[in-house]
């Protein structure tokens, strides 16, 4: 449905448009677009700091996980849209499978990533282990609760999620190297990750340490919905194979 939204507006473009004019329409709503993922990602990190102040503010829990819903899914669209106005067909060509199933791999296990550490904040149950490695002076935690164990998958999740970015990196600069960079970013950003998620629990969630945490996971999100766009992860056609002639 996007894409068809997409190619409709293209075509009125073209259609009423001089050649010269319309090259600027297009810059200019390339332009919006990509403005428009940036500003939605400083709302995303003023709606954190907001979602801090739930106590304060009377937010209920309900509300906040349908704003993460809502925020994460929806910055990942703009970024896709943005994507599709910059190139036609914003997939590479010979995007190695490996890579296209490690990023949507790295997708999934994010925004599950994502998902507990909302529902975490929003139980209150970032101190349900209050030291790191151990929880409750056990690397287990016991005894066991869902608070406990929400904090408890949350934290070694995140460690985990470190070995998929590592071979997402490896495979782009060994057989994709248009995607290096950005893989190398995302890797950079994961490790950043980690250590911030350590420092808040040190710090007893600190209200600028959870902010910058949640800074950075948006952004590996917004780089990994990139890398899947790119890699074709996300395209419907990408994968088609032509059809053999049938002989007479």
């Amino acid at each position: 449905m996007e894409r068809l939204v997409i190619d409709f507006a293209m075509r009125q473009v073209k259609n009423k448009l001089e050649p010269h004019t319309r090259k600027c329409y297009i810059r200019k709503m390339q332009a919006f677009c990509w403005t428009s993922v940036g500003l939605t990602y400083l709302l995303l990190i003023g709606g954190n700091f907001l979602k801090s102040q739930e106590s304060t503010l009377g937010l209920s829990p309900p509300f906040a996980i349908f704003y993460f819903l809502l925020s994460t899914l929806g910055w990942g669209a703009l970024i896709i849209l943005a994507c599709r106005m910059t190139w036609k067909q914003p997939a590479l060509k010979n995007a190695p499978q490996k890579m296209r199933r490690l990023a949507l791999a790295g997708l999934t296990g994010l925004f599950f990533q994502m998902l507990l550490g909302a529902w975490m904040k929003n139980r209150q149950a970032g101190l349900s282990c209050p030291e790191f490695p151990y929880c409750l002076q056990n690397f287990l935690p016991v005894p066991l609760s869902l608070d406990t164990a929400l904090a408890f998958t949350h934290r070694w999740w995140g460690f985990l999620m470190l070995g998929l970015f590592i071979q997402l990196a490896l495979a782009a600069a060994r057989t994709f190297p248009p995607l290096a960079t950005s893989t190398r970013r995302a890797f950079s950003l994961a490790v950043a990750q980690v250590f911030l998620g350590i420092g808040t629990i040190q710090s007893h969630l600190h209200l600028h340490s959870r902010t910058l945490h949640a800074a950075v996971g948006y952004a590996l999100w917004g780089i990994l919905v990139y890398v899947a766009i790119r890699t074709g992860s996300l395209s419907c056609t990408q994968n088609e194979k032509p059809k053999k002639k049938q002989g007479h």
